[in-house]
């Protein structure tokens, strides 16, 4: 498992929020668009903080993404209308809150500046100054306009349970998981929603899990466009060999994602079952894949 901390320090939080939000889009894209997955391949995981500090932190699995790092260290955001609208959607969509500043100009000219500050690598330096924030006098948001209640987006994928599909739950479990990471991004990146939780049940009769975004005011999406994106990236990961990527390291993929540890209770608590190496080598097949993912049900509400 290696992983990259980088950190950057924002004079003002909201900005480095903003920041955040752009910066992750365009990290998650430009390895997606080399097909290079979230779950599969990576981790990412990223912070603003009242401190006056953002941080990502990039857990991989794949030496494709070895390969990039010099490369993702330099990325720089996009700064057009539109990027810049969706990051802000996000940010309301998270905080459930407006954000506090109006001036799209001065918005883009802090945050240019902001891109250009190169960002500090964990690993590489000896102390970080950062500037003095006081929580109380500077609130994460500055409007107090009253936000109004939003209607969150959910989405479930669900499979009959049967004598079939029963052995097979434990990689239904995580081909869902490795989907649902990468369908929850190309949904934030295109919509400007914030993926809020997954969740999973169990049932007699059924598995079922949900994704639920939270949302801004103004959102509106069809069912259908929802669907489109779904599928969408399926059919990328599936041309990217994603799922067979996912297949080959999946009970090492386990125990790195979980620092070592084997995740059998987790998935015994998912699935009600205990899936030993010999088991995950058993069902690991894309004919298996390919069978649960027809079986899979999908609701948009």
């Amino acid at each position: 498992m290696n992983i990259l901390t980088v950190l950057k320090p924002v004079p003002i939080i909201q900005i480095g929020h903003l920041y955040e939000h752009l910066y992750t889009q365009k990290l998650v894209r430009f390895l997606y668009e080399r097909g290079i997955f979230e779950y599969i391949d990576y981790n990412l995981d990223a912070s603003t903080y009242y401190s006056g500090l953002v941080s990502v932190e990039l857990t991989w699995y794949s030496e494709e993404v070895a390969k990039l790092i010099p490369t993702i260290k330099a990325i720089t955001i996009d700064m057009d209308e539109d990027s810049i609208n969706n990051a802000w959607n996000e940010v309301e969509s998270e905080k459930q809150h407006y954000f506090g500043y109006s001036a799209k100009e001065d918005i883009r000219a802090a945050l240019q500046q902001l891109d250009q500050q190169p960002w500090q690598d964990l690993n590489e330096i000896d102390s970080l100054a950062l500037p003095i924030i006081p929580e109380d006098q500077n609130p994460f948001y500055v409007s107090t306009d009253a936000f109004p209640k939003t209607k969150d987006l959910q989405i479930q994928f669900s499979i009959a349970r049967s004598e079939e599909i029963n052995p097979l739950l434990p990689l239904f479990d995580r081909c869902i998981r490795a989907a649902s990471a990468n369908i929850q991004h190309r949904l934030t990146d295109s919509l400007g929603i914030y993926f809020c939780k997954f969740i999973s049940k169990r049932s007699q009769a059924k598995m079922t899990y949900t994704l639920i975004f939270t949302t801004f005011p103004e959102f509106q999406v069809e069912a259908e466009e929802v669907t489109d994106k779904i599928d969408e990236a399926l059919r990328w990961m599936g041309k990217k060999d994603g799922f067979e990527r996912l297949l080959a390291t999946i009970d090492l993929h386990d125990r790195y994602v979980h620092e070592v540890k084997s995740d059998f209770m987790s998935l015994y608590k998912t699935t009600d079952q205990i899936v030993g190496h010999k088991g995950w080598q058993k069902i690991c097949t894309m004919k298996n894949v390919e069978k649960l993912l027809r079986a899979t049900k999908t609701a948009i509400h």
